[in-house]
Parts: C-alpha cells; structure tokens; sequence
C-alpha cells in the first residue's frame, strides 16, 4: 500500500539501481545453476560409460581398447569433479536443502 510520499529523484535511482543489481544477481545465480546441472550430467555420463567401458574389456570380443576407452573417462570425470564450483554448490545445496541433516547429526560424532 503507498504511503502517500513523494520518492525523490535520489530515492527513486536508488531503488532503480537496487532493483538492477537484484535482477543481476538472479540472473547470476541461475547461470551458476545452469552450469553445475551441465557439470553435474557431465560426471554422471563419463561414470557410466567409464563402468561400460570397464565392462566391456573384461566380456567383450570385438577388437577394440575399452581399457583406454574407461580410462579416457574416469579421467574427465575426476576433472569435472575437481572444479570448485561443484564442489561449493555441493556444499551450499546441502546446507540449504530443507530436511537434510550433517554426517555428524545422522551418523554421530566421528571419532
């Protein structure tokens, strides 16, 4: 509801400006979401054909380095999962998502 008083040039490019720098920082944070969802399918996807290749060597007949083909990526995965940002979104995700506990508060103190 208004107040009923007169916003002044100086208020008014301040709330314009507050109002920008929130829509900067939205747009930010959803870019960073973007991102570690990509890097987060990235991993998944070079686990899975990391364990297929893996697989394969072992049951496979055709003449083909699934050896290599495994190692090629469990090493882009461990490069995925050594960027920063997964790993602070990791951490932010969980301190933020509603009913989740610590290790320590399910599991006790580590000794």
């Amino acid at each position: 509801m208004a107040s009923g008083r007169v916003i002044d040039g100086d208020e008014h490019d301040a709330r314009l400006l507050a109002h920008e720098l929130v829509a900067k920082a939205k747009g930010e944070a959803k870019q960073i979401h973007d991102d570690v969802k990509a890097l987060a399918a990235s991993i998944l996807s070079d686990a899975r054909e990391g364990a297929w290749g893996v697989v394969q060597a072992e049951i496979s007949e055709l003449d083909f380095d699934f050896d290599r083909y495994a190692r090629t990526h469990f090493e882009r995965l461990r490069g995925a999962a050594e960027q920063p940002v997964l790993e602070d979104w990791l951490a932010s995700a969980g301190a933020e998502a509603p009913g989740t506990n610590t290790r320590q508060e399910r599991h006790g103190p580590t000794a």
